[in-house]
């Protein structure tokens, strides 16, 4: 019985394959593409924002139950060294939400390497600006505006 070679390495030539696409892959023309592109019910209502990096905006709060009042808040965690997170939110659930995950370090909320830890105080006092603001809407007023706290120690 022959014995083969573990340390022999067989050099195939790659193989190529070349063969045409079937008619149902082939590009349509201009014209066959505008007769399928107008037929076809496409909604690009999320769409009619100017920029990609616009957001949504800020428009009737959904959550309290009155469509004639807006909530629009942004939120940010400072440290003293420049560091920080900010985002916004456009609904009470969101913002009790966000002041939940403030408070308990969590969530988007948590830091990171970039921002290190923020002091509970911190979190604690943030997320009671975030609730007063929540508190503000549910009494019946528009919110539009910013809240922050910069934490001006690192200890936990």
């Amino acid at each position: 019985m022959p014995r083969n070679n573990p340390y022999l390495v067989e050099n195939k030539k790659p193989i190529e394959l070349v063969q045409e696409l079937k008619d149902e892959y082939k590009t349509p023309s201009f014209e066959e593409f505008m007769e399928n592109y107008r037929e076809s019910n496409l909604n690009y209502d999320d769409l009619k924002h100017g920029d990609i990096g616009d957001s949504k905006g800020y428009g009737p709060c959904h959550s309290c139950g009155n469509r004639n009042l807006r909530f629009r808040l942004q939120i940010t965690l400072t440290k003293w060294d420049g560091g920080g997170i900010t985002g916004t939110v456009f609904s009470t659930e969101e913002a009790e939400r966000a002041a939940r995950e403030i408070r308990e370090g969590a969530g988007f909320w948590e830091g990171n390497f970039k921002t290190g830890p923020f002091s509970d105080s911190s979190r604690h006092a943030l997320a009671y600006k975030v609730m007063n603001q929540v508190d503000i809407h549910k009494n019946g007023a528009s919110v539009d505006t910013d809240v922050s706290h910069n934490d001006d120690c690192s200890i936990m």
